[in-house]
């Protein structure tokens, strides 16, 4: 830069991109530039404190010849000036600037099926994006693992080891694990899941512990040895239509029933919102049901090895109320099978809360999820490609996918009631 600004005679013109790829905001000049720009503010150049303003050197650019501002004197690059004489491409510009009314793309939603499974409302919940993929472009993401590297490993992987506690379980006759490891054993020293002799011992052992554990917090809860059989019901929503639940590991009472799920892995969090649109149903359709557990492993290296999640809904949710978010939800179902709704990590929730994406918590929460290592092995990352660009992704349909963020948002949104506390953490549906 030094040479063109030495190399000038007459005029020096320096062009660059100064907005961001991602949202078309203003971004800082590069560092030689920017010193430039102060060193002429020194020469008695209007350098504005705030970057956000343009100098009395800087001009905006439509950045291409036969932009039609480029021959105007008010809208201009300079203020006063026709920037450009070219009168091929006043020509150009004038054929361009003929007024033609805009094609607007109007949503038309496909008819409302007659009846929806309760798992669709929980694929929406846990990732609208991967139910569009799924439902509308039966498209299913399976990401793949790393390559494993050329060593012998030392240890199972977390998947692995609870394959083989789902396997020491079942073969534990009336929960009796001292008799099933008799069985499981030779099976389980023959699965590739184990790593080398003599560090395949270590690993059958902490499975056999993993499994005493969550078996142990299970029975205190009042978990049946055996899943009782799923109960079948449906739930008739204000458009005519119903919702059809088949939900399984449900214990009905009066005053202490509740629904689980038991995992021998800590990654839960799928599990969690699953059970929460259950109560939902449940609560709707008049069960005895009061809460949810899932009970899971801890952690890799956490000082315990069980957890366990125990849900309610809030007490201001009653029949009725329910009733209402499951038909917000069902329609937000079949709106986000048409129109891909990506949730951006927090950044749907920052609009369900706000109502509008024209706000800054909302467009934080966009760039902190697109920026972070999450984003890489998203479905926003399939839809949307590595670079997306806020405008782009959330142009059309503005008010059907706010109307979807709320009701997913709101809907059965988790809330941790308190720290985690000896195993247990207790969370509400508010």
């Amino acid at each position: 830069m030094l040479d063109a600004v030495l190399a000038a005679s007459e005029q020096l013109i320096i062009t660059c991109n100064g907005s961001s790829v991602k949202n078309n905001t203003r971004v800082p000049f590069i560092t030689p530039l920017a010193e430039l720009v102060d060193f002429c503010g020194r020469l008695g150049v209007k350098v504005p404190n705030d970057p956000k303003k343009k100098c009395e050197i800087e001009y905006i650019h439509s950045r291409h010849s036969s932009g039609v501002a480029n021959f105007l004197t008010t809208k201009g690059p300079v203020y006063g000036q026709i920037w450009s004489h070219d009168a091929s491409a006043l020509r150009t510009a004038i054929s361009r600037n003929v007024v033609v009314a805009p094609h607007v793309n109007t949503y038309v939603p496909n008819p409302k099926p007659a009846e929806i499974e309760i798992g669709i409302l929980e694929q929406l919940v846990i990732d609208p994006l991967k139910y569009f993929l799924r439902e509308s472009l039966q498209i299913v993401i399976e990401y793949e693992e790393e390559d494993p590297k050329s060593v012998l490993p030392l240890q199972s992987t977390e998947i692995e080891l609870a394959n083989l506690v789902e396997a020491l379980v079942e073969a534990s006759p009336n929960g009796d694990l001292e008799a099933g490891r008799a069985v499981w054993m030779p099976s389980a020293e023959a699965s590739d899941a184990l790593p080398v002799a003599p560090f395949a011992k270590s690993q059958i052992d902490l499975a056999f512990d993993i499994a005493s554990a969550v078996r142990g917090e299970a029975t205190q809860r009042g978990i049946p040895l055996s899943d009782p059989e799923p109960i079948e019901f449906s739930i008739a929503l204000a458009d005519d239509s119903r919702i059809v639940c088949n939900i399984p590991n449900v214990v009905e009472s009066a005053t202490d029933g509740f629904v689980y799920a038991i995992c021998y892995h800590s990654m839960v969090e799928n599990e969690l919102s699953r059970q929460a649109v259950r109560l939902l149903a449940l609560r709707a359709a008049g069960k005895l049901v009061q809460k949810a557990f899932v009970i899971h492993r801890e952690k890799p290296k956490a000082t315990n090895l069980v957890v366990v999640n125990e849900i309610e809904l809030s007490s201001e949710i009653s029949t009725e109320e329910a009733l209402r978010r499951l038909n917000e939800l069902a329609a937000a179902a079949h709106f986000a099978r048409d129109i891909p709704c990506g949730m951006f990590g927090k950044t749907g929730a920052a609009i369900a809360k706000v109502g509008t994406i024209n706000d800054d918590l909302v467009t934080a929460a966009f760039e902190d999820f697109v920026d972070g290592y999450s984003y890489i092995h998203s479905a926003e990352f399939v839809v949307y490609g590595a670079n997306p660009v806020f405008d782009h992704v959330f142009s059309g349909n503005l008010v059907g996918r706010i109307e979807a963020f709320k009701a997913i948002v709101q809907g059965c949104k988790l809330y941790k009631d308190g720290d985690k506390e000896d195993r247990y953490q207790h969370l509400v549906v508010k």
